[in-house]
């Protein structure tokens, strides 16, 4: 119930006021939440609203990410391949939407030009 109460936390506070999103923010953010219900069919949660606070266009988002995942309390793990781990379930799931919308990565196209 605390994760829940500080992800609901975290939440408003990075919701802010309303603003524009770039289309490829928004695209970024519908499939994380995509991501998000499928392996969460039947959970009973609304969609947070939340803005942007660091777009990663370079390298890759993990550090971004491990920072908000321990900021709303949960415990990470890396993994001996780069990537990392979060036990939690749904809440830890909601939580990594929260975070992944928070600081999505688009991933640089590359360009014909010399």
């Amino acid at each position: 119930m605390k994760r829940l109460v500080a992800l609901a936390a975290i939440a408003l506070l990075l919701s802010g006021c309303a603003q524009q999103v770039d289309p490829q923010v928004k695209q970024a953010q519908d499939a994380y939440w995509d991501t998000f219900l499928f392996f969460h069919p039947d959970a009973d949660v609304e969609r947070p609203d939340v803005s942007v606070i660091k777009v990663v266009t370079d390298g890759n988002p993990d550090d971004e990410l491990i920072k908000c995942m321990t900021d709303a309390g949960y415990e990470v793990t890396r993994n001996a391949d780069g990537g990392f781990e979060i036990d939690g379930g749904v809440e830890a799931d909601l939580a990594m939407y929260v975070c992944k919308a928070s600081y999505p990565w688009l991933m640089a196209v590359p360009t014909n030009e010399p």
